[in-house]
């Protein structure tokens, strides 16, 4: 394997996106002064080759997000960044040229953003986006409805009971249950982690029922089907716990030991569990070396 991918600074999001045959990595750093970074798999065969690009249109500093997803439905890939210090973006690509539409369609918030994620959670067949705050914002989360063709955006977070507030890491939408609808999982940093399920008009609280109301300080959580059971799991990264000095990260996995239309899940562990994983935690699975 080769590879162009140390030097990062205190790496705040990781997010992976195929783009063709490519696979894509997009990072944001933590510090005022870290640009976002992009790593793309230049290999054609199952020995990733990675290489480095910093794209000019992202080269701005004080990103703490980022989601890639085609909202407008041209057939290429648009590039959400959630920002500290300044709106947020939307790059619209229109072929290979990014271009920040946010402030005409009513996604550039000015509240430090930490979470995003793109989802058809109303089935229309568009993209709607979550986007998650600090603690310290002023406005609680929100959940942007696409209304058609990615020209405007309409928070309908209120009406759907997901006006939460808290310091938001990481959204995801996701189909727990099965029904052919997707539903909402929310990782938050100061209070435990929210799975709502969606009932197609509004979402549903059912942290508590489901077994995955992590309490711990969760940065980051990755959903897939880890057994091969055709249900989804659960990896959870928690950035400490405050009774371990020094403080250290940990990984948690959630099966799900019922099946993917009647869930049940259970913590396991796991061999990551005593893995010190830092502070900076965000999980990614992917088939990096194309074996299936």
């Amino acid at each position: 394997m080769s590879s162009n991918m140390t030097g990062f600074r205190q790496t705040k999001c990781l997010n992976s996106v195929f783009m063709g045959a490519s696979l894509l990595l997009t990072a944001c750093n933590f510090t005022d002064s870290g640009k976002g970074q992009h790593i793309e798999n230049v290999s054609e065969n199952k020995s990733p080759n990675f290489s480095r690009h910093q794209f000019e249109a992202f080269s701005d500093a004080g990103a703490q997000t980022n989601a890639w997803g085609d909202y407008d439905s041209d057939g290429d890939l648009d590039l959400y960044v959630g920002f500290r210090g300044k709106a947020n973006r939307l790059y619209q690509n229109t072929g290979g040229v990014f271009t920040d539409v946010a402030p005409s369609i009513g996604l550039a918030d000015e509240d430090e953003t930490r979470a995003v994620a793109w989802g058809d959670y109303d089935s229309d067949g568009d993209l709607d986006l979550y986007v998650g705050f600090t603690a310290d914002s002023t406005n609680h989360n929100k959940l942007y409805e696409n209304q058609g063709g990615g020209d405007l955006f309409i928070d309908k977070s209120s009406q759907l009971g997901l006006d939460r507030s808290g310091a938001t890491r990481q959204p995801s939408f996701i189909d727990y249950d099965g029904d052919g609808d997707l539903d909402l999982f929310v990782a938050f940093r100061d209070q435990p982690n929210r799975l709502y399920r969606n009932e197609q008009g509004s979402f549903a609280d059912v942290t508590e029922i489901s077994g995955i109301g992590d309490p711990r300080r969760t940065v980051g959580a990755s959903w897939f089907d880890a057994d091969g059971d055709s249900d989804l799991d659960l990896f959870v990264a928690n950035q400490y716990d405050l009774s371990e000095t020094p403080w250290v990260g940990r990984i948690h996995f959630f099966r799900n030991t019922g099946s993917s239309s009647s869930p049940n899940y259970v913590e396991e562990p796991t061999s990551l569990l005593n893995e010190n994983m830092g502070q900076m935690l965000t999980p990614e699975f992917g088939d990096l070396d194309g074996d299936g």
